[in-house]
């Protein structure tokens, strides 16, 4: 505050540019929702994939592998193959 003379209090707030540390707390204030918005989104996502989980019936779908299969037994086996590969990949790996 300025007395009769123009001088100031020294104690009164002085006018001052933007610490970097208040465009810290902006940032990660933006950043905080940002990331609060895409696990409601997901959260989302998961409970309607929940849902039509949920309403699957699984003696459906092994009837359609099963038919599958009978149709391309040559198919079938090379995927079970691969599949046997990878596994055994993946516990060689991890004893060593």
């Amino acid at each position: 505050m300025a007395d009769a003379k123009g001088r100031t209090d020294a104690l009164s707030p002085e006018p001052t540019k933007a610490s970097p540390l208040t465009s810290y707390k902006e940032t990660i204030a933006d950043l905080t929702s940002q990331a609060k918005d895409f696990i409601n989104d997901a959260a989302c996502q998961l409970k309607n994939k929940a849902a039509d989980l949920k309403d699957i019936d699984l003696s459906e779908i092994s009837e359609k592998a099963r038919a599958s299969v009978r149709q391309n037994p040559g198919k079938a086996l090379l995927i079970s193959a691969g599949i046997g590969v990878a596994i055994g990949i993946v516990l060689r790996a991890t004893r060593s």
